[in-house]
């Protein structure tokens, strides 16, 4: 993954993870506690942090966290939830608190009522909460609230969610590498990391096999064979190795010392999860794994209730402001008929990895802008903003698919 020279300037930490979270959880607690006091029930921690499966590394001064620490704040039935903007500040103020003390990690909050909890619907993030979700203070069996149910019964739409969302984070890492590099960036090998582990996380749903935490995923990929690996859309044992490669470093990073994931490894990464990715749309949606990701995407989407389809753009118009929404409502009508806003912009990510874009093992600077970059830009919500456009070609189409999943899709469900 990292060069020598790179794994020396970020030693991983032998030891010290739970003293990490710990640090994380207590500052976090107690940040809570002063500003809502009584009318908290419960605060929740979920995620990797939660598992105890954080990846942590260390460089001469900071202890960084690679990921999110992320918290349910859980109010009581009839006390009001602070506002979104209240809740955002309260964890960017743990955030800057923490990173004083010596800890990089990004802390995320949400709050809610104990009915959310009830009303979770089958997907991967439930499972995980109620399976691994961690109580740092108040009722301890609140978790109790979330449903259960088997993995057989898991969304699969929302395990396709998941693998889309890291081929997008994946192609915003690889354009961020430095052209001619002779190494993937932390920032790359970590993004193919994260992309592995999360397509084994995809896969084992549409199978009705799913394990809550990394490890445990991995260790079930070892056991599946006969029909459901005769169905794949790639070698299994590959895919095996590569997945448990990525959860041990995952897991335990100083396991590497000098070890460097290169070039094949991030873009074995791609090429699997795209393959996936079309295997994943056509069971959903009964068509060819052969056809191209915008007929697959706009066939799932339109079969969705228009109701839903249409959440998402009035979210972008919304966000967009009458003036900003103006200039494209002709558009906006037309692509609305097809698909939403984040199933569109799911497709032409695909179709960026599907073609290559010069994503070799050689990297390149780009490709020459053609026909193609501006037919697949007219499938996205909004242009992004000329600060985010600070590339060419394929370049600068991933860096607007990327500001336009951050700005109408990353943090919602529409």
């Amino acid at each position: 993954m990292m060069s020598a020279a790179t794994q020396t300037r970020l030693a991983p930490l032998e030891l010290g993870r739970r003293e990490i979270t710990d640090e994380i959880v207590g500052k976090t607690v107690r940040a809570c506690e002063q500003r809502y006091g009584s009318r908290l029930r419960a605060v929740i921690l979920t995620g990797s942090l939660a598992r105890d499966e954080a990846t942590v590394l260390c460089s001469d001064g900071p202890r960084r966290v690679l990921g999110d620490a992320d918290f349910l704040l859980t109010f009581n039935r009839k006390a009001k939830l602070p506002s979104a903007a209240a809740i955002e500040s309260l964890g960017e103020e743990v955030t800057d608190s923490l990173e004083r003390q010596g800890v990089v990690c990004a802390v995320h909050l949400a709050a809610v009522r104990p009915g959310y909890l009830a009303r979770l619907p089958a997907h991967i993030s439930s499972y995980e909460l109620r399976h691994a979700g961690r109580v740092v203070f108040g009722d301890e069996g609140i978790l109790e609230l979330v449903p259960e149910f088997s993995p057989a019964q898991m969304d699969r739409e929302d395990a396709w969610r998941l693998l889309s969302n890291r081929m997008i984070e994946w192609l915003e890492a690889r354009v961020g590498n430095e052209p001619q590099a002779d190494s993937p960036s932390v920032d790359l090998a970590y993004a193919s990391v994260k992309l592995w582990m999360d397509a084994a996380a995809s896969l084992l749903v549409f199978l009705g096999e799913y394990e809550p935490g990394y490890a445990a995923r991995a260790a079930r990929l070892e056991t599946l064979g006969g029909a459901p690996a005769a169905e794949l859309p790639f070698p299994l044992a590959q895919f095996r190795a590569a997945v448990a490669e990525a959860t041990s470093w995952k897991l335990r990073p100083d396991s590497f010392p000098a070890r460097s994931f290169g070039w094949g490894f991030c873009e074995e990464a791609r090429r699997f999860a795209v393959r996936l990715w079309c295997w994943e749309l056509a069971r959903m949606t009964g068509q060819s794994a052969g056809l191209p990701p915008l007929t697959l995407c706009g066939t799932f989407s339109r079969r969705l209730p228009r109701k839903q389809r249409m959440r998402g753009w009035l979210r972008v118009a919304r966000e967009t402001g009458v003036r900003g929404a103006w200039p494209h409502r002709r558009r906006w009508a037309q692509l609305s008929r097809n698909g939403s806003p984040r199933h569109w912009l799911y497709a032409v990510a695909a179709e960026c990895a599907i073609r290559e874009l010069g994503l070799s093992t050689a990297p390149v600077e780009g490709l020459a802008p053609g026909p193609w970059l501006r037919t697949l830009r007219g499938f996205l919500p909004v242009p992004a903003p000329r600060s985010a456009r600070t590339d060419s070609g394929w370049r600068a189409l991933v860096r607007e698919i990327a500001w336009n999943y951050h700005e109408f899709v990353e943090r919602t469900r529409a």
